[in-house]
C-alpha cells in the first residue's frame, strides 16, 4: 500500500501538534489525531500513520494505552521541532 499522504498533509499534523503543545496539552489522543486526518481526508489508520511518520522529527514523546485491537490510544508528547 503506497502513502496517500503527502507534505501538506505533514504540515497541517505538525501544526496540530505544536498548537497542542503551545497550549500546554501534551498527551494527545488517537481520536484526536483521526479527526485531524478526517478532516484532510484520510481514513483513522492513514492518520495514525500520518502522525506516527512525524515521530523524531517534529515530535518525541511515548505511545499509551493500547486498544482492544493493540493499537495506541494516547500519546505523550514530548518535544515539537
Amino acid at each position: 500500500m503506497g502513502t496517500v499522504f503527502n507534505e501538506k498533509h505533514r504540515l497541517q499534523m505538525h501544526s496540530f501538534v505544536a498548537k497542542k503543545l503551545q497550549n500546554g496539552q501534551t498527551r494527545i489522543e488517537r481520536d484526536e489525531i483521526e479527526t485531524v486526518g478526517a478532516n484532510m481526508g484520510l481514513n483513522p489508520e492513514e492518520s495514525a500513520r500520518l502522525f506516527e511518520s512525524l515521530e523524531g522529527d517534529h515530535w518525541r514523546g511515548d505511545y499509551l494505552a493500547l486498544d482492544e485491537q493493540e493499537r495506541w490510544a494516547v500519546v505523550s508528547v514530548a518535544n515539537v521541532s
